[in-house]
């Protein structure tokens, strides 16, 4: 096939008009072929663009719509589920809040209820916010109870360091020691006493408080028992005490002496444990009897050794009740295969 540039050449040199018009016809017909062609194209780009846009507009309207319309119905049911949620939770706590309020106007809310109510409701709550208050509030009361019982804690080792000093120095002053101002010692003492009255009297108060606010604390009256159990030995001291004032032992223990009878020696005394009255009784000189906590868990043994009008001198011994010694773990036999 001669190709247009050829054509053209071959009807240039014999100068044909008929045949450049020949040309000129086949190259206008070429043209236009050639112009359908892209047109035809570009028809079809445009449709698949089209085609394309249409897909696509569906496609992505579709997303965002059902994504909007997905999104806005979560936001609603959850919000709508919250609104339950906080309802149930609203008419579970509303009976202990209630008696939480009741005993808060009459002032005999006790902390450890309150602790236990919170923890309870803190894992049972399911609304977040909700859940944290009762948390914050059971935070709130824990440190309420320690508070209560580190006070009483406090006054007692305070008390207890008072009475050793004040052993300490009634030695000095009753020994043979010489240049040893016995005058001084007194004051010494007298002073020692004093304070340890005050923090008595502080322990006492903390001890109320604590007795009021705490469900589990309790003054009761334990009676004098026997009890077979094995115990071992935790404290054996030789101390001595006085009427109006009290020696401190570990543990909590405190003997107080009412009454000294140098005619009879007898000494009359009480045995406390914090505040709780063990016994209160009159003992002989050398008769020593064991006396037991109600839960015991504790025995203490008074020996009064030596009698003066102002001062009983006795030997303590605490004794603490063994623990139960723990099931012994058999292991099973072996097995051959």
């Amino acid at each position: 096939m001669i190709s247009f540039d050829e054509y053209k050449k071959i009807a240039c040199e014999q100068k044909d008009a008929e045949l450049f018009k020949q040309y000129e016809d086949y190259r206008k017909e070429w043209l236009a072929e050639e112009q359908k062609t892209v047109d035809a194209k570009v028809a079809g780009r445009e449709k698949v663009a089209a085609a394309r846009f249409e897909f696509l507009k569906y496609f992505f309207g579709t997303i965002i719509i059902g994504g909007f319309t997905a999104y806005t119905t979560f936001i609603f049911k959850d919000y709508e589920l919250k609104l339950q949620t906080r309802k149930q939770d609203s008419e579970t706590i509303a009976p202990y809040m209630n008696k939480f309020m009741d005993l808060m106007e009459k002032d005999s809310l006790k902390y450890n209820r309150v602790h236990a109510m919170c923890e309870f409701l803190s894992y049972t709550i399911i609304e977040d916010s909700l859940k944290s208050g009762f948390v914050n509030l059971r935070n709130l009361y824990q440190s309420r109870i320690d508070n209560a019982i580190n006070n009483v804690n406090v006054a007692d080792n305070q008390i207890r360091l008072l009475t050793l000093k004040q052993d300490s120095l009634s030695h000095v002053a009753d020994s043979n020691i010489s240049n040893v101002d016995k005058a001084k010692i007194a004051i010494q003492i007298s002073q020692l006493q004093t304070q340890q009255k005050v923090l008595a009297t502080r322990k006492s108060e903390a001890i109320a408080v604590a007795k009021d606010k705490l469900e589990n604390i309790t003054n009761l009256d334990i009676p004098v028992s026997s009890d077979p159990a094995n115990f071992d030995v935790i404290y054996e001291e030789d101390r001595f005490t006085g009427p109006g004032w009290f020696s401190q032992a570990i543990e909590g223990f405190a003997v107080y002496v009412n009454e000294i009878d140098l005619a009879n020696e007898k000494v009359k005394f009480e045995l406390k444990k914090g505040e709780e009255l063990i016994v209160e009784t009159t003992q002989t000189k050398g008769d020593a009897k064991p006396i037991f906590t109600k839960d015991n868990q504790y025995k203490v043994t008074l020996d009064f050794t030596s009698l003066t009008k102002h001062k009983a001198f006795y030997t303590i011994r605490i004794e603490k009740k063994k623990e139960a010694p723990m099931p012994e773990i058999h292991k099973m036999p072996e097995t051959h295969k």
